[in-house]
């Protein structure tokens, strides 16, 4: 049997007749203007939860059989906030709950198929959570925690292919062949199996082609490292405060050492201006746009000087190509998404960035999509301006993957580092505000920009403004005393 109930952790006030509010450590959000009907069938998903049969029904019974579709659309939306799980019972006892992870999860009716053989995907892991048995995917957005052994014995069957007629048919205490195929679809229709059909399909599959040339611990750690497919504490938590001391900013030693010669500040009187040195000593991360919007020139030169294709060559494995940064292998897998805000002589909205032609293509508007982006943005700097430009950088992993075993998307991120000091050092030398961003949503930004999570995923930011003059004056970092040294 199939249930719907409240989140362990959410917790659900009736503040009136027809007005409730839902709270759990993902936010809160209240229903107002609620029917009778509408009401019960909340109340409903406290405790064991109730069926959506059961839950139709009590809309039904009081509201009439034309709100029953409320059941449905209410239904999704509060699987989506991480406020309601569905969960699988057999005998009388609960054997495995279904809980979304991400904001774009929708619950999914469809029917596994009957002819190709089914097995679980080669992403789907099982391990300890506290007290718990956790099935998760980084391809899945929502996890599945197993309550006992039974489960278990379930997924054993499923390393190997089966047909999904078959599945089920072995005698097992406490499972019936209709509670395994009530598993079957929950595994198959969130994305934790993959059929012969999928595998025979790649050469016609963009994604798929994408998907096979990830490696297990590569998209995992891609997943984990970014919001949108967890529900971990995830940025500046601080979860060992007050149970453990922080280590000191400067590392211990003990001895004398080599004294090394400090050479003179820059801008001291009587030693030489040094450029590249003067750049390096004034980077800073700077969040407050100025006065004047960047312009579109301004722009243009950042983008040439950081990241254009220099020249291209042929090796007698692949081409590649030489840019302003350094790229692992010269294979330069890197897409720059400027998400223009304020810029002088241009439109807002979302645009690609060929390095080659040195052009810019629009991608999308300044829709709903555009401004969530720039919203979590400066959430994750903590200012409320938003940027003139917020730089989306995604990975074409797959030039990374076709050459490099086990280490590729470290060499994204290793890229992407050397990306950004690339950015802040440039800007700097231009007199302009840069500041990297510690992580983003993948999800969101596939989704406004038209992209595949899988083939091209989106793995950093960056946020440039016209220098506000006050916060650049105020931004010097505090000098070592000479005591210290």
């Amino acid at each position: 049997m199939l249930s719907q109930r409240l989140q362990t952790r959410a917790r659900l006030e009736r503040k009136d007749d027809a007005r409730l509010s839902f709270a759990a450590d993902v936010g809160t959000i209240e229903l107002a203007s609620l029917s009778a009907g509408q009401m019960a069938a909340i109340l409903a998903l406290q405790g064991a939860g109730a069926t959506e049969e059961a839950l139709c029904d009590i809309v039904a019974r009081i509201d009439g059989p034309q709100a029953i579709p409320w059941v449905f659309l209410t239904l999704t939306r509060l699987a989506r906030l991480g406020f309601i799980e569905t969960t699988l019972s057999a005998e009388g006892a609960d054997l495995a709950t279904l809980q979304p992870l991400a904001r774009t999860y929708q619950p999914s009716s469809r029917a596994v198929p009957a002819g190709p053989a089914v097995r679980l995907c080669r992403f789907s892991y099982l391990h300890r959570n506290d007290s718990e048995m956790l099935l998760e995917s980084p391809r899945a957005l929502s996890r599945i925690v197993l309550h006992d052994a039974r489960g278990m014995m379930l997924l054993a069957e499923l390393t190997r292919a089966v047909t999904p007629q078959s599945y089920g048919e072995t005698d097992r205490p406490g499972i019936s062949q209709a509670t395994a195929q009530s598993f079957l679809r929950m595994l198959y229709q969130n994305d934790f199996l993959e059929t012969d059909a999928q595998t025979a399909d790649v050469a016609q599959d963009n994604a798929a082609q994408a998907l096979q040339q990830w490696e297990f611990h590569d998209l995992l750690f891609h997943s984990r490292s970014r919001a949108g497919r967890h529900r971990n504490p995830w940025g500046a938590t601080y979860r060992w405060e007050g149970s453990r001391a922080a280590l000191p900013a400067v590392k211990e030693v003990s001895g004398e050492g080599i004294a090394l010669r400090r050479p003179a500040a820059i801008g001291d009187t009587g030693s030489p201006e040094l450029g590249f040195a003067a750049i390096v000593e004034g980077r800073r991360s700077l969040r407050i746009p100025g006065e004047r919007p960047l312009s579109k020139d301004q722009l243009s030169e950042f983008l040439f000087r950081t990241s254009r294709v220099r020249g291209r060559m042929r090796t007698e494995h692949e081409e590649v190509s030489n840019r302003p940064y350094p790229g692992g292998g010269a294979d330069y897998e890197l897409e720059i998404y400027p998400l223009v805000q304020r810029v002088e002589g241009m439109e807002r909205g979302i645009y690609y960035y060929h390095p080659l032609q040195h052009r810019l293509f629009h991608v999308a508007g300044a829709d709903a999509g555009w401004t969530a982006l720039l919203k979590e943005a400066v959430e994750k700097v903590r200012v409320t301006q938003f940027p003139d430009v917020l730089f989306c950088v995604t990975c074409r992993f797959q030039r990374l993957s076709y050459k490099y075993s086990s280490i590729a998307y470290a060499i994204a991120l290793k890229d992407l580092g050397a990306l950004y000091q690339t950015f802040y050092l440039v800007a700097t030398a231009m007199e302009l505000a840069p500041c990297a961003i510690g992580g983003g949503n993948a999800d969101l930004f596939a989704a406004v920009a038209g992209l595949d999570y899988i083939v091209e995923p989106y793995i950093g930011e960056f946020i440039l403004s016209s220098r506000n003059e006050t916060e650049w004056a105020r931004s010097k970092p505090p000098q070592v005393a000479p005591s210290e040294r």
